[in-house]
């Protein structure tokens, strides 16, 4: 509640959930601004890529995640995003490589 006052009290309509753990908390923060729209950045970037890449044309997609730091922590931070383990799907990067 003290961190959202300012917004509560400027009267705002809708919220932008600008950082990545927002999203967990934003049920939270649904509680404290009733009626105001929240927006989580993560979903608008994935429905963008979408609408650029398109839909498979055939089959489900396979999915596969990159992390260039800690693995085991990246996995644990994941599936609280993800809803799901994303064991077996990981794999350590170098972004040097890139």
């Amino acid at each position: 509640k003290k961190y959202l006052r300012q917004i509560d009290e400027s009267g705002a309509d809708t919220v932008i959930l600008g950082c990545t753990h927002y999203p967990i908390i934003a049920h939270l923060i649904a509680k404290v601004l009733p009626g105001r729209k929240l927006i989580n950045t993560g979903e608008e970037a994935a429905r963008k890529a979408l609408d650029i890449l398109g839909k498979p044309e055939r089959g489900e997609a396979s999915v596969r995640y990159y992390a260039s730091d800690d693995v085991t922590m990246f996995k644990n931070t994941a599936s609280l995003f993800l809803g799901e383990d994303p064991v077996g799907k990981v794999e350590m990067v170098n972004p040097m490589d890139f």
